[in-house]
């Protein structure tokens, strides 16, 4: 009995140094022990749809509501009997890799541009919520007044369209924008700022963040300002974020490490990412969550990485083999996706075979990277 007891420690304790020597399953694994990804051909975006003087119209991937990679983009134009066409297009990706189109809300759409007679309307950012609805981000514009004398801003305002993807159609919520600064004047940050990031939390409260490094909360009914954030520390949405269930986090360039905000003050809470090698912390970070376990992943050319925890003991591990996506080191990479099986869906344009070195011309499109068997 005492030589099996021993014999029970003895592997205990080699199991202990293979995680890392500190009983941490979460640490990062060993390169051997990664999982190799392959890629699968591009699929090549409808460029006609998507793709205008060589950009894309969109370039945030977002999920349909079967889970699959999916891209949207307001459509609008006039048809071959002169009638006004307008409707939310989903560009989805199917598991044969064949483009699916879908529209929506093109009535509804339609009788809503024609009551805004003297401002113009435009879809700014489409997201999908973690509650799993459809938002999209609306902007009421203006471009010919603010420039007549005695006129300070052109006018500008914000809706949220919640869209009912089952019906049709969508209720129109308008924000409160403004907001009275530490001198008591009040700023309309519709009129003076541009919106970089919107995002829909689990609650449905709206999340905008401005170009002045400024974020405000929303309540998803009324519309009305339920927070206010003036100054964003390190300018963190100036770059890549990834949003979790109660915490938000960046990559920071000027100490080569990752942040974490907590999403209700936008304060640091902690900071991690030492035990990656700073030649990986190097390239572009890109960060996608599964909502339904609150897991976060994030991705760069390195490879991809699961993170655990957020508070002090956050970590992220490696989970893909070495080399596995360094076919992208030649490609611009918009954005990345990873589905429930740890598949990754990697959004970019790179070089097509049919440059010539002094023409270079591009394909765009998502190519699939699955686990070898």
């Amino acid at each position: 009995m005492k030589r099996l007891f021993a014999l029970l420690c003895i592997v205990s304790v080699m199991l202990m140094g293979c995680s890392g020597g500190d009983g941490d399953a979460d640490a990062t694994p060993t390169p051997s022990k990664g999982q190799k990804y392959v890629a699968e051909e591009i699929a090549v975006l409808p460029d006609e749809e998507l793709v205008e003087e060589g950009n894309l119209v969109t370039t945030d991937l977002q999920t349909n509501q079967q889970g699959e990679p999916a891209l949207y983009s307001m459509k609008s134009e006039v048809d071959e009997n002169g009638e006004e066409y307008i409707a939310l297009v989903e560009y989805s990706l199917n598991s044969k890799s064949v483009w699916q189109t879908r529209e929506f809300c093109k009535k509804a759409l339609l009788e809503r541009y024609r009551k805004e007679t003297e401002h113009s309307l435009d879809i700014v950012k489409v997201v999908r919520g973690d509650d799993g609805n459809l938002y999209a981000l609306m902007k009421i514009s203006d471009p010919s007044t603010g420039y007549e004398k005695d006129a300070e801003k052109p006018y500008c305002a914000y809706s949220v369209l919640v869209i009912d993807e089952a019906n049709n159609r969508f209720q129109e919520v308008k924000l409160q924008t403004a907001v009275t600064n530490e001198q008591g004047e009040e700023v309309d940050y519709a009129k003076e700022y541009d919106v970089i990031d919107f995002h829909v939390r689990e609650n449905g409260t709206f999340f905008l963040v401005y170009s002045c490094s400024s974020a405000m909360w929303f309540d998803g009914t009324s519309g009305m300002q339920t927070s206010f954030c003036e100054t964003i520390a390190d300018s963190a949405f100036s770059k890549n974020v990834g949003y979790g269930e109660s915490e938000i986090v960046y990559y920071s360039s000027s100490d080569k490490l990752f942040h974490v905000l907590d999403s209700d003050s936008l304060t640091v809470m902690s900071e991690f990412g030492k035990e990656i090698p700073e030649d990986n912390r190097g390239y572009d970070w890109f960060f996608d969550v599964d909502t339904s376990e609150w897991q976060m992943y994030a991705f760069n050319q390195s490879g991809l990485y699961r993170i655990s925890e957020f508070g002090k003991k956050a970590s992220a591990s490696i989970i893909s083999a070495p080399g596995n996506f360094d076919a992208l080191a030649d490609a611009n990479i918009y954005d990345v996706m990873v589905d429930n099986k740890q598949q990754v869906y990697v959004l970019l344009r790179r070089p097509s075979e049919d440059s010539e070195s002094y023409e270079e011309s591009w394909e765009y499109g998502i190519v699939k990277y699955t686990i070898q068997k």
